[in-house]
């Protein structure tokens, strides 16, 4: 059942997008120049300028903001950023600074009562008795 339903959506979304880029391509067949060097044009240098359908442009501008998209949402997620696979869950609770005392104060009424008292662990003792 999940296999059909997924089917059904991808072709459902091919349809959606074939009634969307082919008005696309049918509106937009005039040929432009595409300049990948936009120094040349600044320096008034003649470029050699790609003549391509200006359609061809528009989805060629298309998926490849799509495809570093895609990698930069990757890469973000990846180790190499420091993102954790697993979300740790907050206790709010304990977490809270109001509800936490404060630790200044907490190590000043430590050292007013003193260091603790030093007691052997039960194993030894019992080891000490034998």
């Amino acid at each position: 059942m999940r296999t059909l339903l997924s089917k059904f959506i991808s072709r459902l979304a091919f349809v959606g997008l074939a009634i969307i880029l082919l008005p696309l391509a049918v509106q937009n067949r005039q040929i432009i120049s595409l300049t990948l060097d936009p120094m040349a044009l600044l320096s008034g240098a003649q470029a050699s300028p790609y003549q391509v359908p200006l359609f061809v442009a528009l989805l060629l501008a298309l998926v490849l903001g799509l495809i570093s998209g895609y990698g930069l949402a990757r890469l973000s997620q990846s180790r190499l950023f420091g993102a954790k696979k697993a979300a740790k869950s907050v206790d709010l609770a304990t977490s809270s600074p109001l509800l936490n005392p404060d630790p200044v104060l907490k190590n000043a009424e430590v050292a007013a009562k003193g260091p603790p008292a030093l007691a052997r662990p039960a194993k030894e003792e019992k080891a000490n008795a034998e």
